[in-house]
C-alpha cells in the first residue's frame, strides 16, 4: 500500500463524534467506534463491529509491547479478555486463541 493510495481515497477514515469526544466512528457509519484508553502499565485499544454489536480490544503492555487480545459482545468484558491474556500467565504458556466460558474469546502474542 502506497500513501498516494491512501490519499487518493482508496481507504476512509474515522472521525471524533464532536467537541472533546473520546471516541471516533467511521465517516459514513456511526455504529463502527474505536476509543484509545490507556494508564501508565496498558494501552487499550477498543475497536467495534462495523455493526457496533460487538468489540475486539487490543490491550498493550507500555513497557514490553507485548500485547493481548479479547473479542465479546460487550466492550467492557472484550477489555478484561484482552487484560487478562496479558497478565493470567506467563505468554510462553498461553494458548494462541480460547473460547471463555462465555463465548469470548482472547488470545496473546509478544511484540
Amino acid at each position: 500500500m502506497r500513501l498516494g493510495d491512501v490519499l487518493a481515497g482508496r481507504w476512509s477514515g474515522f472521525v471524533a463524534d464532536g467537541d472533546g469526544a473520546k471516541a471516533l466512528h467511521e465517516v459514513g457509519n456511526p455504529d463502527h467506534r474505536v476509543r484509545v484508553e490507556h494508564d501508565r502499565e496498558r494501552l487499550f485499544i477498543n475497536l467495534s463491529d462495523e455493526d457496533g454489536k460487538g468489540w475486539t480490544v487490543i490491550a498493550v503492555d507500555r513497557r514490553t509491547r507485548e500485547y493481548g487480545v479479547g473479542q465479546h459482545r460487550t466492550q467492557k468484558i472484550a477489555a478484561g479478555l484482552a487484560d487478562g491474556a496479558l497478565t493470567d500467565r506467563p505468554a510462553s504458556t498461553k494458548p494462541a486463541d480460547g473460547p471463555s466460558e462465555d463465548g469470548g474469546k482472547g488470545r496473546t502474542r509478544s511484540a
